[in-house]
């Protein structure tokens, strides 16, 4: 019984390690493209 507490305890580490740095990947993907996106207007408005 334990035991696979233990193991429970493990996965959901693992999993909520796994949900973070798929939450910082979207992150840098969305700060990414809101600089794009930026740029392009700014650089639109300037001609």
């Amino acid at each position: 019984m334990k035991k696979e507490n233990e193991r429970l305890k493990e996965r959901n580490e693992k999993e909520k390690e796994e949900a973070v740095r798929t939450d910082q990947r979207v992150k840098v993907t969305w700060i990414v493209v809101n600089i794009y996106r930026v740029e392009v207007v700014t650089v639109g408005d300037g001609h």
